[in-house]
């Protein structure tokens, strides 16, 4: 299976995320990923395995995807809150 997208950030005020969510029908990886950055430069090829539901981090000029674990949301109280929700 092969899926393109174009990112870009044209929006105002942030409305056009730089991050690229994809469907994959039930796969249990992604095997490549190519990325054609806007300055020109020639198309970059990161080779996988690369584990799905995860985030990875993309640099021109990287030679790899960085893996990185999303920040946890605790709902709940808070102690500087004074307890209070």
């Amino acid at each position: 299976m092969t899926i393109h997208r174009v990112v870009g950030g044209g929006g105002s005020f942030g409305g056009s995320s730089l991050q690229v969510e994809a469907g994959l029908r039930g796969s249990a990886q992604v095997d490549l990923v190519a990325i054609k950055w806007p300055t020109g430069g020639p198309e970059q090829v990161f080779e996988g395995p690369f584990e799905i539901n995860r985030f990875y981090a993309a640099a021109e000029g990287s030679p790899r995807l960085e893996a990185l674990d999303p920040p946890k949301l605790e709902l709940g109280r808070s102690e500087s809150q004074g307890g209070r929700v």
